[in-house]
């Protein structure tokens, strides 16, 4: 490269009128210059290099951005986290910023150049895992304190105890009080960013001095549960933290969220944890009333332990997750019904006199396929009621469990849902009626399952106010108050709407 620089030089210096000396010490001066500009060249291209493979690597950006109050506070709490050995981790797994439903009070500080999470705003959420924050809660929250924040905790009652009050820690909300008067400086603020245009545009043009900035940093707890999934708890809306977290996500109600991958990464020049997929509020989560649950065994002589009803459950939760999986491939929600819904809301169990499962699920979600999907698992279809229009009803045996799945059909109409009946015997239809409702989740079997929500009037329709009371004879045609008489089929359509078939060999 420097050889074609060198030749100028000689063929400049050889028709110079300078002496010899002169001539020579000009061709040495120029040839150092030469050196410099390609050493200052060289050391420009390998920095540059450097940078990009920092950043390819996942290191930290070059722009400093701890001039902004929030994007220094969760640098701080986060960097005091890994010190203590608490894996603190983004709810949102996009490198995409906030949307503008979660986005908070102080906009108007737009970000500068990459920074996109960190730099603007005043309420930021991540997550943790109790699994970790028991153990160092303690360490957590006092080098947090040190530090200069303010933190409180929401606790709530442990749902699996009903005889020991025990309480779990479900959510950390940590403050800095007056950010930018703390650390007496001031916000950058930036020109020539419209909405759309890459952030990397800005430039700083003046300052602007905010006296009072409270930063909250709120961690939601996420609680191992059996089926693979976090549990998260509400915060009440009596509870006196909750004006600081009113509209986030995370603290209206209870909720369930598959477990998922957690890996290093960094955003916004901060290293932190990236879960795999984002965090969404789930459907409500309710656990049954264990309380309740013990009351009734109290009065009705316990739970029922015997070697036939142990196996039962057994048979139950293998039935419930094969049909779980399978409707799950079809995309077909469903939930708990009758019989089995019932043993869960009272007695949070099944109730080990009945002798099958009963599930239910919107006409509108049915797929043929899930009848070929069943019967190539096992689950042999033994009857068809109804039609898909009007009051249809499947059932199948699970040839392996000997246990025989009701799968009922439910229709909404504009004040009421409801499910149709078939007596096989004399085509007579039966019409049982609910007041509306939707879906929650919760856990049955120490598997995640949805029941109807609310659950309470769901139940008083099928089986009056003294569900509550054991009835080991019922008659399905009579006993629930919620039974209508709806007609008669058709007799030259019984072939088609009145289906039995034989039961496979055991």
């Amino acid at each position: 490269m420097l050889r074609p620089f060198f030749r100028l030089v000689e063929w400049f210096c050889a028709r110079t009128l300078f002496r010899r000396r002169v001539r020579a010490l000009l061709y040495v001066t120029l040839i150092l210059a030469a050196l410099t500009i390609q050493i200052v060249l060289l050391a420009r291209l390998l920095s540059s290099s450097y940078v990009s493979n920092i950043q390819d690597a996942g290191g930290a950006p070059g722009p400093n951005f701890s001039a902004f109050p929030s994007w220094r506070a969760i640098h701080d709490v986060l960097e005091t986290a890994r010190s203590v050995r608490l894996p603190v981790f983004a709810l949102r797994a996009d490198s995409s910023p906030p949307p503008p439903s979660e986005a908070t009070a102080n906009d108007a500080e737009a970000p500068s150049f990459d920074c996109l999470h960190f730099c603007r705003g005043e309420r930021f959420q991540f997550g943790t895992v109790a699994a970790f924050s028991n153990r160092r809660e303690p360490q957590f929250i006092e080098q947090l304190l040190a530090n200069g924040f303010e933190v409180d905790t929401v606790r709530v009652p442990n749902p699996n105890m009903v005889e020991l009050i025990v309480e779990l820690t479900a959510h950390f909300v940590i403050r800095l009080a007056n950010a930018n008067t703390k650390a007496n400086v001031n916000l950058p603020v930036y020109a020539g960013v419209a909405s759309g245009t890459p952030s990397s545009l800005a430039l700083p043009t003046h300052s602007a001095s905010k006296s009072s900035l409270e930063i909250i940093i709120h961690i939601v707890v996420f609680h191992d549960r059996p089926d693979q999934f976090w549990w998260q708890a509400p915060v009440a809306r009596s509870h006196p933290l909750r004006r600081h977290l009113e509209g986030l996500p995370f603290i209206d109600v209870a909720g369930a969220h598959g477990k998922m991958e957690i890996a290093e990464g960094v955003r916004d020049g901060i290293q932190l944890l990236l879960p795999a997929q984002s965090f969404r509020p789930s459907a409500e989560f309710i656990d049954c009333n264990r309380t309740h649950a013990e009351e009734f065994f109290t009065k009705n002589g316990g739970r029922d332990s015997s070697p036939n009803s142990e196996l039962f459950r057994i048979r139950v939760r293998k039935l419930l997750l094969k049909v779980k999986t399978l409707l799950s491939k079809h995309s077909i929600p469903f939930w708990l019904s009758s019989g089995t819904c019932l043993g869960w809301f009272r007695q949070c169990d099944v109730i080990p006199y009945t002798t099958d499962v009963d599930i239910g699920v919107f006409i509108e979600d049915f797929r043929p396929a899930m009848i070929d999907e069943f019967s190539t698992h096992d689950l042999a279809l033994t009857h068809v009621f109804g039609h898909p229009g009007d009051s249809y009803e499947l059932s199948f045996l699970d040839v392996a469990e000997q246990l025989k799945l009701d799968v009922f059909f439910f229709y909404r109409e504009r004040n009421y849902t409801w499910n149709g009946g078939t007596q096989a015997r004399t085509g007579h239809k039966y019409k049982y009626v609910f007041p509306p409702f939707e879906m929650c989740l919760t856990e049955f079997l120490d598997l995640l399952v949805q029941v109807p929500c609310p659950t309470l009037p769901y139940i008083e329709a099928n089986y009056g106010p003294e569900w509550v009371r054991p009835v080991r004879h019922w008659d399905w045609k009579r006993s629930p108050p919620n039974v209508r008489e709806n007609g008669v089929w058709p007799m030259e359509q019984w072939n088609r709407l009145i289906q039995l078939f034989p039961l496979p060999p055991y």
